[in-house]
């Protein structure tokens, strides 16, 4: 059986409220947005796989068993990381490790033969740790891809377990909320136990803003937001959230503003907003907006991703405060596909 050529597009996400709490089971909303991993898989001659990543600049080739000895390294090297003997930085020594660990994992999990080796070829327009959920994605798109072209019915949990085990390797501790925002699309909303999609009222406009990418990685700026979050700040945020998820619900854009505000106090509270991004969003304010940044965030230099803006303003105007604060603004839309086949 000669294997499928196949084609992925997985959107990034960003999270409307919830962001380290849901960590720790805590209510959560999430939107996937309009920029995306694409991933085609196509037939290569010799039985190894061959990778092509051009989001990160990797071109290398591997045997099966050149995978499954770093799988080993780097499940041990994680065991050292849960065990406080290191890092989380420790665990994965290069950004291009994440994909070759999630195609030997998808790959043995499903104790599939390969007929013939495999070209994985990526590339991307979600800014890497950013807070856009590029580790999410392109594990997503690469588990997708591969169950694709293998022929292998994957049942959902078993898809986010897999999907989950790779993210740990990168936060230190993933809650899945990411794999599943890139996974369906659309806007989800955490219980703390189940998923729920809503309706983001396509009238609401938001804007995306890149303050610069945090000197600090996800997994670090999650362990100190740790200790910050005590049971009575958890419950502030998911007290944010439920009110968030109202606001969406009743199509209250004031209200939702209001959450979103909160929201940005609370991250403020647990010293993840670098203050020249807290004073940036404290200008928007004057120009009608609510921000908050909408990933991890940093506890350590100036910058801290992306931050989502929500309301109707002068674009030249805030144009103009983005300039002023050297950062990046672009339009952003939801995408409701989530992860799916290309057209060939």
């Amino acid at each position: 059986m000669s294997l499928r050529t196949v084609s992925i597009r997985t959107p990034g996400k960003l999270i409307l409220s919830g962001e380290h709490a849901v960590v720790y089971g805590n209510p959560a909303i999430g939107i996937a947005v309009n920029r995306y991993i694409d991933i085609t898989l196509t037939r290569f001659p010799l039985l190894k796989l061959s990778f092509n990543l051009l989001g990160i600049d990797f071109q290398r080739q591997f045997t099966l068993s050149a995978l499954r000895q770093l799988k080993s390294k780097i499940k041990r090297q994680y065991k050292a990381f849960t065990d406080g003997k290191h890092g989380i930085s420790d665990v994965l020594e290069h950004p291009f490790e994440l994909a070759l660990y999630t195609a030997i994992n998808v790959i043995d999990t499903f104790k599939r033969h390969l007929p013939n080796g495999i070209n994985i070829e990526t590339k991307s327009s979600i800014p890497i740790g950013c807070g856009m959920g590029s580790s999410a994605a392109s594990v997503v798109s690469l588990i997708h891809a591969l169950s694709e072209t293998l022929a292998i019915d994957v049942p959902l949990q078993t898809y986010i377990d897999l999907g989950i085990e790779s993210e740990n390797l990168q936060h230190g501790r993933s809650s899945g909320f990411d794999i599943h925002i890139t996974h369906r699309g659309g806007c989800l909303f955490y219980d703390g136990s189940e998923y729920h999609s809503l309706t983001f009222p396509s009238q609401w406009p938001i804007h995306l803003i890149h303050t610069g990418k945090p000197s600090t990685i996800t997994g670090e700026t999650v362990a100190h937001a740790n200790s910050f979050l005590s049971t009575e700040r958890l419950a502030d945020f998911a007290r944010v959230t439920h009110q968030l998820k109202e606001a969406i619900v009743n199509q209250d854009m004031e209200q939702a503003k209001k959450a979103i505000s909160q929201n940005q106090v609370l991250l403020e509270a647990i010293k993840v907003s670098p203050k020249p991004v807290s004073d940036f969003l404290s200008k928007c304010q004057n120009l009608g907006l609510a921000g908050k940044i909408c990933g991890a965030g940093a506890h350590q230099g100036d910058h801290a991703g992306m931050v989502l803006l929500l309301g109707e303003t002068h674009i030249d105007a805030l144009k103009k405060l983005c300039d002023d604060y050297r950062y990046q603004y672009s339009s952003i839309s939801i995408d409701a596909q989530g992860s799916h086949v290309l057209p060939s």
